[in-house]
């Protein structure tokens, strides 16, 4: 069975539907696949947007991470903190509880008045910040 022709499964679903709604949050500039998706690019199969929302854990403790660039001039500790509110709500509205979601903020993308990329560049990650509790 080819991929393309695959049935994605719930969790898939799920991860894409979040990864789209982030990309279409005010203030974030880009999700990042993780280092496995641009392995497997590089090797020419094709990585799937849900790639960029990582899933671990069980039994009751899903725990989420995904990297993201923030648009210059927005803060990134509130584009950061609305991520994990919306990734969190949309996986539970799929049936996925999530004991915490993980936002790395990578870079911050382009001014989209200016063009201009920003000068600084935040790498490290913000605190996991436990939701629903």
């Amino acid at each position: 069975m080819s991929n393309a022709n695959r049935t994605p499964s719930p969790s898939e679903r799920a991860r894409a539907d979040a990864v789209q709604q982030v990309m279409e949050l005010d203030g974030v500039a880009a999700v990042f696949p993780p280092t496995l998706a641009v392995v497997k690019s590089l090797a020419t199969r094709s990585s799937a947007p849900h790639d960029s929302l990582r899933l671990s854990g069980g039994r009751g403790a899903t725990e989420a991470s995904i990297d993201i660039a923030v648009t210059a001039g927005q803060p990134a500790s509130d584009i950061a903190a609305a991520v994990q509110d919306l990734v969190h709500a949309v996986l539970t509205g799929h049936g996925i509880e999530t004991s915490s979601v993980a936002v790395t903020v990578l870079e911050h993308g382009p001014n989209p008045v200016t063009g201009n990329e920003a000068q600084s560049t935040e790498r490290a990650p913000l605190p996991d910040t436990e939701v629903g509790a």
